[in-house]
């Protein structure tokens, strides 16, 4: 990818508005869910009297679950009926949902905004199968990296705002006002730019809608099996993913409880986090130029390895009495490593992700394509609940927090030896 090529698809309808609408439902989902984290874990906001240990994870487990129930119809929807009309109802949909997530904020109430949760989760999950089939619709072959690195990398960016933005002004007086009032405002902003998106006629008009939806979701995954090589790249993204959730649940309780600093530390943390992620799906895309980029996951993959065991073994209690705050973050040279092992860890995240995700969308059958993708929303919806859900396990075992990265080096071992596996097999085959 070059800065000119960049340029022109930003400047093109044939992506121009699909970005817009994905980047900004970016700051929605991050700007709502981190607020009620926020409110969660320093406002004191219960449910059913969970701890916040507990109720956190599960505040993202409800996210994350109507990917598992939906993402398939989504698939279906996408492949019976002209895309471009999919994106701008359910964009629409997000208006709506977002004035439930105001009244939720308005009145402090717990039930309202999970039931938020979910209705965003629902709303997601009939979105990602359409815009994800389209971009191999829309865009020639040797595009789509670029175009899925500027939409992931730019995604991070947008996701991080969202972030601090949930976090730092929910709390404040009035801050709920204006949190509604920009999910409200950006929600309509992302239906306004799918408004924009050109036709995208469907490929199986006359499919019959499966309306059982837990069958739908095992014959969907059952379908993508039989299409092993759009599986298997889709299983990587799914592990990314998963890692990726585990790291921003278990933030907000590791950086006051374990490392014993405040709420800017922990925005520093997953400042730090998220720019990895752009910068690394930035350097896949320049290098590769919209060819083959196998060799990129395989690297990042090994990373992950590597910077996820120094993690682990750097990341434990650093004993201080009280709670810190950025100055004193800087001051401790002992962080030094840690926010060199966060940084790698997320660059290496990115140059592992971005070639997954092109190659899933180049090899999906044009005819299956959508439902053949919605499999990876919903394998990434179920690698995100369980990597989350596998936080409060290891909490009920009385595990140490640093544990979670333990996890992500001995799975990401097993991820990168098969991906260098498939890799060499291509090699040998390319030589042949």
């Amino acid at each position: 990818m070059s800065a000119k090529h960049a340029k022109a698809l930003l400047g093109s309808r044939r992506f121009a508005p699909l970005f817009g609408a994905q980047v900004l439902s970016g700051f929605t989902d991050a700007t709502f869910r981190n607020s009620i984290i926020a409110l969660i874990a320093f406002a004191g906001l219960s449910f059913a009297g969970m701890e916040k240990q507990v109720l956190i994870p599960l505040a993202g487990s409800i996210f994350t679950f109507p990917f598992i129930l939906l993402s398939a119809f989504g698939g279906q929807l996408a492949d019976k009926y002209d895309k471009a009309v999919v994106l701008k109802r359910v964009k629409f949909a997000e208006i709506i949902i977002m004035l439930i997530a105001a009244a939720g904020l308005y009145f402090n109430s717990a039930p309202l905004l999970l039931l938020t949760l979910f209705f965003m989760g629902a709303q997601s999950a009939l979105f990602t199968p359409s815009r994800t089939a389209a971009m191999p619709q829309w865009l020639e072959d040797e595009e789509l990296i670029t175009g899925n690195a500027l939409i992931s990398g730019v995604l991070n960016l947008l996701l991080l705002i969202g972030t601090a933005f949930g976090l730092m002004m929910t709390t404040k007086a009035g801050g709920t006002v204006w949190v509604s009032s920009a999910l409200i405002i950006v929600a309509t902003m992302g239906w306004l730019s799918t408004r924009q998106v050109p036709k995208a006629p469907p490929p199986a008009p006359n499919l019959k809608l499966r309306k059982n939806l837990i069958a739908s979701t095992f014959n969907t995954l059952g379908e993508a099996a039989r299409h092993p090589d759009v599986f298997r790249p889709m299983l990587g993204t799914a592990w990314f993913w998963g890692m990726s959730a585990l790291v921003m649940v278990l933030v907000p309780s590791y950086i006051p409880q374990i490392l014993h600093y405040d709420v800017n530390v922990m925005f520093f943390v997953m400042l730090l986090f998220t720019v990895g992620m752009f910068v690394g799906a930035m350097i896949t895309a320049l290098l590769t130029k919209g060819g083959d980029a196998h060799g990129f996951s395989v690297i990042g993959a090994f990373g992950l390895v590597v910077f996820g065991l120094d993690l682990y073994f750097t990341g434990g209690d650093n004993g201080r009495a009280t709670i810190g705050g950025v100055s004193e973050f800087f001051a401790d040279k002992g962080n030094g490593r840690l926010m060199f092992d966060l940084f790698a860890t997320s660059v290496c995240g990115g140059l592992f992700v971005v070639p997954l995700q092109a190659m899933s969308q180049r090899r999906a059958e044009p005819k299956l394509r959508a439902r053949l993708l919605s499999a990876g929303a919903i394998l990434n919806a179920i690698a995100t609940t369980g990597m989350q859900l596998s936080l409060f396990f290891m909490n009920k075992a009385g595990l140490p927090m640093r544990t979670s990265f333990l996890v992500i080096a001995v799975v990401s071992l097993i991820v990168a030896l098969y991906s260098l596996k498939r890799w060499l097999a291509k090699r040998k085959l390319a030589i042949a």
